[in-house]
């Protein structure tokens, strides 16, 4: 183990023990953007729980192992008196990782507390970032009356296409990560696409199904879809400029 893992080994647990005492101090956490307050009976329920423990310590360590490998010199390093060495130590900015734990607790609260909403999405690839026509007053800056009722029809920023647009009842937390290109009639998977676990961006889904619009469309895939996405690039999904991952699967 290098002074770099052995660092991070140790912080994700002196850096457990500390968050657990302040939290412990009558800290309150919040969810849902500090809207509702977090029982304090299901912040124990979670602390009190050994697989949960065992999954924020690991959370801690890989974030510290990333930060002190990407900027050691962020990080107070002291030098051993009998061979020479060194090693990395505890010092107040280090603390900034302890908050994972908030995180977790607040990210676990909202997965076991869904709060509905009833939102509208393209029923061609099942993405909300849709328009819809609708009755405004021009005079009174275009405010807002009502939809438009009947059979027009919708459309979708995503697709680029003219789309019914339904109602769906959808965690307010869930929002679209990426996108895939849809199973073809015979329930056959893309050839450009590596995993069915691999999400894309939608540049590179659009180039995929360039090459045949005819047999491929556009699927979104929202934060509940796969359980561990792959992510194939980095930043904003519909971001054209975002950098592709350079990833190796195991074919």
């Amino acid at each position: 183990m290098n002074k770099y893992e052995d660092f991070a080994q140790r912080m994700s647990e002196e850096l457990f023990q500390m968050r657990l005492e302040d939290i412990s101090c009558a800290l309150s956490l919040t969810a849902f953007n500090n809207e509702v307050e977090i029982p304090d009976s299901y912040v124990d329920k979670v602390l009190e729980d050994e697989q949960h423990c065992t999954a924020i310590k690991e959370q801690i360590r890989l974030s510290v192992l990333l930060s002190v490998q990407t900027d050691p010199r962020k990080y107070k390093e002291v030098k051993s008196l009998k061979d020479g060495s060194t090693k990395f130590v505890y010092s107040s900015d280090t603390y900034d990782h302890a908050y994972i734990m908030d995180n977790y607790i607040e990210d676990q609260y909202e997965k076991d507390n869904p709060i509905m909403e009833a939102r509208y999405i393209c029923s061609h690839c099942g993405s909300d970032n849709v328009q819809v026509k609708a009755w405004v007053k021009p005079n009174l800056g275009h405010k807002f009356v009502d939809e438009v009722e009947g059979d027009e029809l919708g459309w979708c920023d995503d697709c680029g296409l003219y789309s019914v647009i339904e109602t769906k009842e959808m965690n307010v937390r869930n929002h679209v990560i990426g996108f895939q290109v849809d199973l073809d009639s015979n329930d056959e998977m893309h050839p450009d696409m590596d995993a069915s676990f691999c999400v894309y961006s939608l540049p590179q889904v659009q180039k995929m199904i360039n090459k045949d619009k005819n047999r491929w469309n556009l699927l979104a895939i929202y934060d509940d879809t796969i359980e561990e996405p792959t992510m194939m690039f980095n930043g904003d999904p519909r971001d054209p400029d975002e950098p592709v991952m350079e990833v190796l699967l195991k074919k």
